[in-house]
């Protein structure tokens, strides 16, 4: 088995796949691009540090992890509509949905292509030119040119220059690794730029710039509760119901749908709050849905038959075979929705560790 990399490190790594470990994190690249985790961590951030950040840039670059949940894309959704609505220039890099992916909100349906400086090359040498000069009008931009010989079209190049992001924001990603399919448009993204890096995680390698990562404790925020004090601190306005909503659908999911042990009163309180702004709980509903079709939920009992737990931890150990998959017509793309339904059906289980088998590579990969 070849192990590629691990998406959270934990200090509880079962003592099996302690010689793996090294394979897990040792660097790999991505389209000539080297994947290498930064060697120095940044500056540990609050909400409000965040939004005075956010605030000094104006193009910004959104980045979710290769395997997402909705506590992620809801909280995403509500900041980029929030960035936008204070006038920001936000793209997004995910990793490709499919069709039973929650894209009901505007800001994760759009198709985002990388914003790159544009450049247009000649060749001085074969087509000399005296002057440059340009015109704007009617929505146009005309390039003039006054050479002094023939220009000819194959003196002329034509293509993409630099990323113009002034800002990339990482929301719910606790390795640079775990993004790599996310900026597979753009793979120098996370290292070209500086990085404002939003987790929950214990277990996030803090790679940030500024790292808005709470230490664990028993009212640690949930990813909404932060993306609400940024959006908050940033002044944008809080009185839109889609972005309530977003947040809303994010914290349900965040709080296995408000359990009271999973939910801490500040939880409580943002609840009710988003409910008065205008938040639809019915669209939790719709979003919640495909996670428990039938194909999914058959991959989640292969997962649950061939499952470990470790009581003295609380820990659950499972895998997901590309037989598995194959067998369900799955993908690995729903490995976030098999990893809530493990957690619905074992509420006791503090912590999950969910292995997987790429049907295509037959790598195996893990969620922590």
């Amino acid at each position: 088995i070849n192990y590629t990399y691990c998406y959270r490190k934990v200090n509880y790594l079962h003592p099996s796949l302690c010689i793996a470990w090294f394979d897990f994190t040792s660097a790999r690249a991505t389209n000539g691009v080297s994947m290498e985790p930064r060697l120095t961590s940044g500056t540990s951030a609050t909400p409000e540090d965040a939004a005075k950040r956010i605030g000094a840039n104006a193009t910004i670059a959104v980045v979710l992890p290769e395997v997402w949940d909705l506590e992620t894309v809801g909280s995403a959704a509500a900041l980029v509509s929030g960035l936008r609505a204070i006038g920001k220039t936000v793209s997004l890099f995910a990793p490709p949905f499919d069709q039973q992916s929650p894209t009901l909100w505007n800001a994760l349906a759009e198709d985002n292509e990388p914003l790159r400086e544009f450049i247009i090359s000649f060749d001085l040498a074969r087509s000399p030119i005296k002057e440059l000069k340009y015109e704007r009008g009617d929505n146009r931009l005309d390039i003039i040119l006054s050479p002094t010989g023939r220009i000819r079209r194959e003196d002329v190049e034509f293509r993409w220059g630099d990323l113009r992001y002034d800002l990339i924001i990482t929301i719910g990603v606790p390795a640079l690794e775990a993004a790599a399919s996310s900026v597979r448009r753009a793979p120098e993204l996370l290292h070209e730029k500086p990085i404002l890096n939003i987790d929950t995680d214990p277990a996030n390698q803090n790679y940030g710039d500024l790292n808005v990562v709470p230490e664990g404790a028993a009212d640690t925020p949930t990813l909404p509760e932060i993306i609400d004090q940024v959006l908050s601190s940033l002044g944008v306005a809080a009185n839109d119901p889609e972005r309530a909503t977003a947040l809303f659908s994010s914290l349900a999911a965040a709080t296995g749908e408000f359990r009271p042990e999973q939910t801490s009163a500040g939880a409580f309180r943002l609840a009710g709050e988003l409910k008065t702004r205008g938040a639809d709980p019915a669209v939790l509903r719709r979003l919640a849905a495909p996670a428990l079709n039938l194909a999914e939920t058959q991959l989640a009992g292969r997962a649950l038959a061939r499952s470990r737990v470790e009581a003295e931890r609380s820990l659950l150990w499972a895998v997901v075979t590309a037989e598995d998959f194959m067998k369900t017509n799955t993908t690995p793309r729903v490995i976030g929705g098999v990893l809530n339904q493990l957690r619905r059906a074992l509420p006791g289980t503090d912590r999950i560790a969910l292995l997987w088998q790429e049907p295509t590579s037959m790598t195996v990969r893990a969620y922590l």
